[in-house]
């Protein structure tokens, strides 16, 4: 009787597993990856950082158009002209302009240019911090929702096993129809969560697909045992790292850089030209063939308006705003700091409580199992034992993944995916 037993045993067993093989999400053509090679490929193939960095080079080239007035400027002009009586004159000439800066701001003007390149430079930084902190985020967050799914199908074939012996007990006549209905319920609930797992599965694999710009893959399978991550933080040099806050600073001293130019609005200015005739069939022509023409022009503004003044007061009140913008951020960032180091404790601790938990559950279950298959114990006993085991389960997974992102938290506001992942080597300036 026994090995029949048995054999019906290894049957059911079979027949739950090619079940569960038949209704698996369909990634068997995904291929696995492990998390640096995840992120690498996000922050090369990511829609957003991709566009973040032809912004970025745009702004290149938006530098080098603000200074270009600064150089000097070649042209060649064409003319004719005609007089009543008189024969059409045609004349070719070309000059040479530019503007002497005598007042320093050509200086300060490529400065603020340059910030201004710089601090979207910082935002770029900001913006790979951001989406790589996402990106682990979502990779572990789906290596967690794998393994509910092989929790839950455990859960389920063993509900199945406790089913079939209910079945058996039933059909002896040693227990009522009420422990069958019990047993069966609980056999569809564990389905019920596994169809809910597998669904939760295919959604964070649909986000990794997003973020990594299209390829399909899912997360290399690896022991759940978090790696390094900070321990003891500097707040000074965290903030030199984090790129949120480089910008704001140099925001800060672009202000400064721009009420310096400010200051200069009734500056004189000094143009020069250099002019000479090409080619020209007429006889009064400026300057004459073979002839160099050179001249100064000196401006000397006296009044504006008050303009100079109130642009000026414009820029200190923009420094203002931007300094207690800078110890805002600052602030904010400490909180951040603070609350990642607070949760990876509390995520720490939670996964150690929950890993005893288990322990306890899975040792209880199967002490109420045995009792149940030789008489001794009810079967309410063996469904709570089952419910205590499966929730405790699931806590320590939820308590895993919550270390996982306490870490990934952590991370983020070092602003270590900015200093480990920016091509800083490729920025102009």
């Amino acid at each position: 009787m026994k090995v029949f037993e048995k054999e019906k045993f290894q049957t059911l067993t079979v027949f739950i597993l090619f079940s569960i093989l038949l209704y698996a999400p369909n990634i068997a053509f995904a291929g696995e990856i492990s998390l640096p090679d995840f992120l690498q490929l996000v922050k090369e193939n990511n829609n957003t950082l991709r566009s973040s960095v032809s912004s970025l080079e745009s702004t290149y080239y938006a530098v080098r158009a603000a200074v270009a007035p600064q150089r000097p400027s070649l042209g060649v002009q064409g003319s004719t002209n005609t007089v009543t009586s008189q024969a059409t004159e045609n004349t070719l000439s070309a000059g040479l302009t530019g503007r002497i800066d005598i007042s320093g701001t050509y200086g300060p003007q490529e400065k603020s240019a340059i910030l201004g390149y710089r601090i979207q430079a910082e935002r770029h930084a900001d913006l790979v911090n951001s989406i790589l902190g996402a990106a682990e985020e979502v990779f572990w967050r789906a290596s967690m929702a794998r393994e509910n799914i092989l929790l839950n199908e455990k859960i389920l074939a063993e509900r199945a096993e406790n089913l079939r012996v209910t079945r058996e007990k039933y059909k002896q006549d040693l227990i009522p129809r009420l422990d069958v209905i019990r047993a069966e319920a609980r056999v569809e609930e564990s389905r019920s969560l596994l169809t809910q797992a597998r669904a939760d599965y295919k959604d964070l694999l649909a986000r990794m697909v997003s973020l990594s710009g299209g390829s399909d893959m899912e997360p290399l399978y690896t022991s759940l045992e978090v790696g390094e991550y900070p321990t003891r933080i500097d707040f000074e040099e965290t903030c030199q790292m984090r790129p949120d806050i480089q910008a704001l600073e140099l925001a800060l001293e672009r202000s400064k850089v721009d009420r310096l130019l400010a200051s200069k609005g009734l500056a004189p200015t000094l143009d020069a030209f250099m002019g000479w005739t090409i080619a020209t069939d007429g006889d009064f022509v400026t300057p004459p063939d073979n002839e160099l023409l050179l001249s100064l022009t000196l401006n000397v503004p006296v009044t504006d308006g008050k303009e100079t003044r109130n642009r000026v007061s414009e820029k200190e009140e923009i420094i203002r705003a931007s300094e207690q913008e800078l110890l805002a951020r600052k602030d904010e960032a400490l909180a951040e700091i603070t609350q990642a180091h607070n949760r990876l404790e509390k995520a720490l601790a939670l996964k150690a409580t929950k890993e005893k938990e288990v322990l306890l559950a899975d040792e209880e279950l199967r002490i109420t199992t045995l009792l149940y298959q030789e008489g001794l114990g009810s079967q309410l006993d063996l469904l709570n034992a089952q419910t205590d085991q499966a929730r405790a389960s699931t806590e320590r997974l939820d308590a895993m993944k919550e270390l996982y992102l306490a870490v990934v938290d952590i991370k983020k506001a070092c602003g270590n995916y900015a200093t480990e992942y920016t091509d800083r080597q490729n920025f102009r300036y």
